[in-house]
């Protein structure tokens, strides 16, 4: 019965957040590209703009498509990384890598209308 008490106790002290975070499902040592995606993710500005930049044709060099299933999926449940490890030619997913080259990449293969949230931004 005592136990019951606390938990109700800090239960009122600590309600529950408001929003759920979902997360990205990690291939192997892809932590460094989840981390990214994550960022790009709660980036409110680039993920508008991968909204609005992106192309129906999945054959597009950028990835933006990619990004935007992404993200659309994030909004409500945990993601894969499978269709955008591929399309950044990711071949060994046991491999770490440099989050921020990985970061760098990803922005060199989105669109201009996308990259250029972050870009404006370092040159302000």
């Amino acid at each position: 019965m005592y136990l019951f008490y606390i938990h109700q106790f800090f239960s009122n002290m600590c309600p529950p957040p408001a929003i759920k975070f979902n997360g990205l499902v990690n291939q192997g040592s892809t932590c460094y590209l989840n981390s990214v995606l994550q960022v790009l993710f709660m980036t409110k500005d680039f993920r508008e703009a991968v909204e609005r930049h992106t192309s129906d044709n999945p054959d597009t060099e950028n990835i933006d498509l990619q990004l935007e299933s992404l993200f659309g999926d994030l909004k409500s449940e945990s993601a894969n990384t499978l269709k955008i490890t591929k399309k950044l030619c990711i071949k060994n997913v046991y491999e770490q890598q440099d989050a921020a080259e990985c970061f760098e990449k990803i922005l060199a293969k989105t669109s201009d209308g996308s990259s250029q949230v972050f870009l404006r931004t370092a040159d302000t």
